[in-house]
């Protein structure tokens, strides 16, 4: 029988295991242009749909006897929650208390938004790993360069006029959502993130495999009303747009995380069987999983032989690197997976030295 010919991708992981050094540095520069997809989008989708850097847009209404009008629509901005909308709290402030600020509003958020995500990096640092905080936090570097340079092109001033005039606030609500869920998702799936909550999300997810959606959805609501409150004080009047605004930031929050949980599985567990042959097998593994794992005897019903058999539970994108160690180790071995709901207690363990 001829030899399969290899896949590409096969023939790439061949040539990586002899090349480690070349391997790494392709690795980062992948993760680095990942990096940056995401941080266009959240800032594309930001500038466009949720703050944009204009205040109203004229639009040329013909009347059925050939007349024309100006209409002139305001354009109001929503809260995004987590650091995002803490950054738009603050700038917000400083407005008030400061009008002469208002012009270098372009400038305020991408400032604050990078400020207030340093602490959150120092958590991800210590807490979660070195290549997690490095890459989240060039990641918010790019949010906010692209947020400050995107706020002052006129294609996102008039994406936002023609979207608010065709859908209005649910439209932009729903699109907004969608980009920052997409840019989160993104990061999340190469295990880094796009800074704030995220992290937190992230690690107390790995620690012990428990959501944090309550405690997140508290702080965002908290920012949304605050920062309704402060456009209520800003226009000196109690605006029906304003509180439409409240609203549709919690459509804006509500699609966010539905994308996220549509498209990041990290929280999602498989339980992977082993039997070998190797007694050695589980050791070998526990070098290179973040996870523990439980050793069984069992005898074949067919060969009669005594077999190890390994359990262990890991995340659904860990699944294809497990089955890649064991088969490195032991081809002949035998693999079940089995989806899971949830699992409790300590699920993150630091690999053995």
């Amino acid at each position: 029988m001829a030899n399969r010919k290899k896949t590409l991708k096969e023939r790439y992981n061949e040539w990586g295991y002899d090349h480690l050094h070349w391997r790494n540095c392709f690795y980062y520069v992948f993760l680095f242009l990942i990096s940056t997809v995401s941080a266009f989008v959240f800032a594309a989708g930001f500038k466009s749909f949720v703050n944009p850097n204009i205040k109203n847009y004229d639009y040329l209404y013909t009347n059925t006897d050939g007349s024309t009008l100006i209409l002139t629509y305001p354009v109001h901005s929503f809260s995004t929650g987590g650091v995002s909308g803490f950054s738009q709290v603050i700038a917000l402030l400083i407005e008030i208390i400061f009008p002469g600020f208002s012009k270098y509003e372009s400038l305020l958020f991408p400032i604050l938004y990078f400020v207030f995500n340093v602490p959150l990096f120092i958590i991800a640092f210590r807490g979660i790993g070195k290549r997690f905080a490095i890459f989240s936090f060039i990641n918010v570097i790019e949010v906010s360069l692209f947020t400050a340079f995107f706020g002052d092109l006129e294609f996102f001033k008039t994406l936002t006029a023609v979207v608010d005039r065709q859908g209005g606030l649910v439209a932009r609500a729903l699109l907004g959502g969608a980009c920052t869920g997409l840019s989160t998702a993104l990061t999340f799936r190469f295990d880094f993130s796009d800074g704030g909550v995220s992290i937190v999300s992230y690690y107390i997810a790995m620690k012990k495999s428990e959501g944090v959606g309550k405690h997140v959805a508290t702080i965002n609501a908290a920012l949304v009303i605050a920062y309704t409150l402060l456009s209520f004080i800003n226009s000196r009047k109690v605006s029906p747009e304003i509180l439409a605004g409240a609203i549709y930031s919690f459509i804006y929050l509500f699609t966010c995380s539905l994308v996220i949980d549509r498209i990041n599985m990290r929280n999602k567990k498989v339980e992977i069987r082993i039997y070998t042959d190797m007694n050695d097998l589980a050791r070998f593994l526990i070098l290179h999983i973040p996870h523990g794992a439980t050793l069984e005897k069992g005898v074949g019903a067919y060969s009669g032989a005594e077999k190890t058999i390994i359990s262990c539970v890991v995340s659904i994108y860990e699944v294809n690197k497990v089955i890649s160690l064991v088969r490195q180790k032991d081809p002949r071995a035998f693999i079940q997976t089995t989806n899971l709901n949830q699992v409790y207690g300590r699920f993150f363990q630091k690999p053995v030295k």
